[in-house]
Formats: C-alpha cells, sequence, structure tokens
C-alpha cells in the first residue's frame, strides 16, 4: 500500500470525526488525544504487517522545525487577542519565562540526584538540564477546547493560552543556550545560560519587528496590492516565512521571531489588507495549524507504537538515527520514565503556585486567579509538539574515560510516552476539575473578534444563509427573501452594538470593567448578542 495513500486517508479520517466532537461539543475526547488514538491504531497494525510504509512517519527534525511547527506557532500569534493578552501580561510573563525556568531546574536537577544515586541511567548536569528544556515546553491544546467548550473564566484561559505561547519560545531559547554548554555546573555557567536565553529572546523579537514592519510598508505604500488579492496574500505568508529564517540566520530563534511575527502580522498587516485576503489569510492559517497539529500527533502516535510492538528503540522511526556507539543507552528505562514524570509535577506546581500567588498580590481583586484555577493551571502542563521536535535534534553526548555515551533513543522514548501520557490524564483531570471553576464563576462574556463581523456581513451580503448558522452558534435558519431582508437589519443591529460597544471601552478606565462590558453573541440558543451593560437584547429567534 502507498504510505502516502495511509496518511491522507488518516487525515480525512480525522477531519471528519473532529467535525462530529465540534458539531456535539463533546470533552470526552480531544483532537489531540484522537489523533494520538489513530495513530497508535496505525502503528500497531503498520508493525503487524512488517511494511514499509512507516516512511512518512519519520520523526524528521527539518521536518518538525521548518513545515510543521511554524504554522502551530504562527497562528498562534496572529490569532492571540492582544488586548486579553497584554491585560494579563504579568502573570503569562512570570510563567511563561520564569515558570519555564523553574520547571526546567527542577526537572533537571530531579533527575541529575536521581542518576547520582543509580536509581535511573547515568545521566550528567548538561544532560539532565537539556531534557527538563525541552520538557518545560507545555502544549495545553486538548485543555484549551475543553476551556472553550466549558466557559471558563477569560483570566484562566488566557493565561493558560498566554503562558503556552510565550512558553514554547523560552523552552526553545533555553535548550538552544543549553546545548551550548559544555562545561562543569556553577554558578556562572548557569547565569550564562540565563543570560543567553534573554538573548536569544530579545534578538528573535528584534529581528521579527524588523521583518514584519518593513513588509507593513511594503503594503502600506504600494496600495494596488489590494487590487490582486494573490499577490497580497502570497506577499504577507513571504514576509512571515522571512522572519523565521533571517533569525535562524542569525543564531536566534526562528519560532520565537514567527510568533511574534504572528502578533505584529495581525496588528499592521491585516487591516490594510483586501477583505477577500484577510478571510482567506486567517481561514488558510487556522487550516494549516489543525494539519500541522494533526500530524505531529499522528507522528507521535506511529512512533510510539513501533516501540511497544518491537519492545526496543531500533525501530524508531528517526530520519537521522545513527549506528550505535561504544556504549549507548537506548530502549526504554521505565524507573526513567517514572522519575521524569514526578519531576514533571514537581516541576509544575513550583511554577504555577509560588508565581501566581505573586501576581495575584499585584492584581486587582476581580482578576486574581483563584487556588481552584491554579489546580487547573497545574494540570494543564501537556507536552506536545514542541517537545518532540526538540528531541529529535538531540545530539549531546556524553565522555566517560574514553568511551562516547549517547542516550538520544531514551530521551526520544522518554519523551513520546510522556507526551501521550499527558495528553491522555492531564485531559482527564482538567475534564473532573474545570467544571468546578465554572460552577464559582459567572457565564463567561466574550467580545465578538473584528473576524466575526466581516464573517457576518459577507455571508449575508453574498447570501450565503444556510452557512450563516455556523457563524451564530449552530442555529437552524431557513433559506427565504423575507429572512435576507432581516438578516440585513439584523446585522446593521450588530454595527450599532459593535460601534457602541467600542466607543464605551474606550471610556471605562480600568480593565476589569472592560472586560465585563460588551454585546456578546452567547453559546446559547436563546440569546445571541447580549448587552452586558442591561439594555437592548436582540435575539435572533426575534428577527426569523
Amino acid at each position: 500500500m502507498d504510505s502516502s495513500l495511509v496518511l491522507l486517508g488518516l487525515l480525512i479520517l480525522l477531519v471528519l470525526v473532529s467535525l462530529g466532537l465540534d458539531s456535539y461539543r463533546c470533552t470526552l475526547l480531544s483532537k489531540s488525544g484522537l489523533a494520538l488514538l489513530v495513530g497508535g491504531i496505525a502503528g500497531v497494525v503498520l508493525a503487524a504487517l512488517h511494511t514499509d510504509a512507516t516512511a512518512p512517519f519519520q520523526l524528521h527534525h527539518s521536518i518538525f522545525f521548518d513545515v510543521l511547527l511554524p504554522p502551530i506557532i504562527y497562528e498562534a500569534g496572529f490569532s492571540v487577542e492582544r488586548t486579553t493578552f497584554f491585560r494579563n501580561f504579568g502573570a503569562v510573563l512570570a510563567t511563561a519565562i520564569w515558570g519555564t525556568l523553574i520547571s526546567a531546574c527542577a526537572t533537571g536537577l530531579t533527575l541529575y540526584f536521581a542518576s547520582s544515586c543509580g536509581w535511573i541511567p547515568s545521566i550528567d548536569w548538561v544532560e539532565a538540564f537539556l531534557f527538563g528544556a525541552l520538557l518545560s515546553a507545555v502544549d495545553p491544546v486538548a485543555t484549551l477546547a475543553v476551556f472553550q467548550k466549558l466557559n471558563v473564566p477569560p483570566v484562566l484561559f488566557n493565561v493558560v493560552f498566554g503562558e503556552s505561547v510565550l512558553n514554547d519560545a523560552v523552552a526553545i531559547a533555553l535548550y538552544k543556550a543549553l546545548s551550548l554548554t559544555t562545561s562543569g555546573m556553577t554558578f556562572p555557567v548557569l547565569a550564562l545560560v540565563v543570560c543567553q536565553t534573554f538573548g536569544i529572546l530579545v534578538g528573535s523579537i528584534c529581528v521579527s519587528m524588523l521583518v514584519t514592519l518593513l513588509g507593513s510598508a511594503i503594503f502600506v505604500h504600494i496600495p494596488a496590492l489590494r487590487a490582486y488579492p494573490a499577490y497580497e496574500i502570497l506577499l504577507c505568508v513571504c514576509v512571515s516565512w522571512t522572519t523565521y529564517f533571517a533569525a535562524e540566520c542569525c543564531a536566534f530563534s526562528g519560532i520565537v521571531a514567527l510568533f511574534f511575527s504572528g502578533i505584529l502580522t495581525s496588528h499592521y498587516h491585516y487591516h490594510v489588507m483586501s477583505p477577500v485576503s484577510q478571510l482567506v489569510v486567517h481561514h488558510t492559517l487556522e487550516t494549516a495549524s489543525f494539519v500541522s497539529e494533526t500530524l505531529v500527533y499522528v507522528f507521535v502516535g506511529v512512533a510510539t507504537a513501533l516501540v511497544l510492538c518491537s519492545n526496543t528503540a531500533t525501530s524508531l522511526p528517526l530520519s537521522n538515527h545513527h549506528p550505535p556507539s561504544d556504549s549507548e543507552g537506548g530502549g526504554i528505562s521505565w524507573s526513567f520514565l517514572g522519575w521524569t514524570t514526578l519531576s514533571l509535577f514537581v516541576g509544575r506546581a513550583l511554577n504555577v503556585f509560588p508565581l501566581l500567588s505573586v501576581t495575584n498580590y499585584l492584581r486587582c481583586n476581580q482578576d486574581t486567579l483563584t487556588v481552584p484555577m491554579m489546580v487547573v493551571m497545574w494540570l494543564t502542563g501537556l507536552r506536545g509538539a514542541v517537545a518532540v521536535a526538540l528531541v529529535t535534534d538531540w545530539s549531546y553526548v556524553q565522555h566517560q574515560d574514553d568511551v562516547i555515551i549517547d542516550h538520544k533513543q531514551l530521551m526520544v522514548t522518554t519523551t513520546l510516552f510522556l507526551v501521550i501520557g499527558t495528553t491522555w490524564v492531564y485531559n482527564q483531570l482538567t475534564l473532573e476539575i474545570a467544571p468546578l471553576v465554572v460552577n464559582m464563576h459567572t457565564p463567561v462574556v466574550f467580545y465578538m473578534r473584528p473576524l466575526l463581523w466581516d464573517d457576518l456581513r459577507r455571508r449575508v451580503n453574498q447570501a450565503e444563509i444556510h452557512e450563516l448558522h455556523q457563524v451564530l452558534g449552530h442555529h437552524l435558519i431557513d433559506d427565504n427573501e423575507a429572512l435576507h431582508a432581516e438578516l440585513k437589519a439584523f446585522v446593521d443591529i450588530l454595527d450599532d452594538y459593535q460601534k457602541e460597544n467600542d466607543r464605551i471601552r474606550r471610556q471605562l478606565a480600568t480593565p476589569q470593567d472592560r472586560a465585563l462590558l460588551g454585546y456578546v453573541l452567547s453559546a446559547t440558543p436563546d440569546s445571541d448578542v447580549q448587552n452586558n451593560g442591561g439594555n437592548l437584547t436582540p435575539r435572533l429567534k426575534d428577527c426569523a
């Protein structure tokens, strides 16, 4: 069987099942967990058939970092709500930067201590901290999907989302800085690693700002681009990807640069593009991110199934697998996996509870994160695409008495099992605890994003009444001319509400007031636009 057909068939299956999960708002199974399950089943079948169809599932480092990971990171930066992101920037910065350093140090120290006691395979301090750095990259995609379906408080959603996207950048920068270290563990060396990490972050941001703002100047000074959406979209994509490779050429982090390029693109490029290009760029990025995320988890599921079926690391699908060295620490070490899991729980706790307690002290009472929220954040430390991508590039080897010891296979297998374990276990724990947090708070109030207004007008103007229910919360609408006219009036009302909402938000003094007041689309079928201030509340059923 052609390996490409296997991959495409799995992708089609996952798209259809994901559609069902979203349509019925199912929280028992996340899309990432589903991709892991499908990948695992495919891996078992491929191992049983002894086929060569595992070729497209190889963990190529270049494929991960140059093809699959950029759309995920860029879309995260592009779609981030900048107002809420920067309103919670203190908590996000604390958990994403200092929390990542704490988690990496906690994991590294725990593994180094266990290795010194002989409880796990022998690793030196650089190797322990390198592994801690790559595992400090959290990927709560499944958790955020549950949050959206359960309507958790906005402050919790924003902090978790902001931490996840910025944490990836910090983890990659920390990993790159540690990979350059070969000397013994001393305080000056650790201080140098921290300084190098911040240097990589700052340098990547500067490169991103320079390239993206130059691209924005092109859009502003060449208005003729708006008449050619194909050129406009292509130029936007090329400028964004230029930031990635420019940062890599300067020995910085391309992923960090790409994330901030997404933020800058949504702020500068997006609003000067034609409406057609805006819509195409938004949905294209969302689609590319979904496909990339799905393929990553399929790869992880297949690779883990092959390891379990062979009970060895020799069949692990690594594109850059090399012959064993003089003494190679490979295969599955359950003691190493157990100690690593324990260190992740401890490191995550040291990250969340102390840092968020400090930020709570500095925030207003309305914006504080309660203890149940902190517990939920503690359980959102999933490992995913970034950890897998980093471990495929593992190149560190030990030199002991003229003997080379390579633990790459051990690190890869441990990471694969941790990604699967945290995705399934943490997601189920979140399902149990998140509803308790929701019940303790008022219903979530979300602002209607500008793209939603544009999408509403576009669908009404193009008479796409049969699709309008997808935008307005899955309401079934009959397609007729009378309703078409009423919906036009409805959109005009929404437009007036948006203008009034923007005016009030500019006048309100505190961020909390701005967060609590707005005209929103409700997730319930009874109410679609609510005025949280207490005035008119138009409902779709009144228009229908």
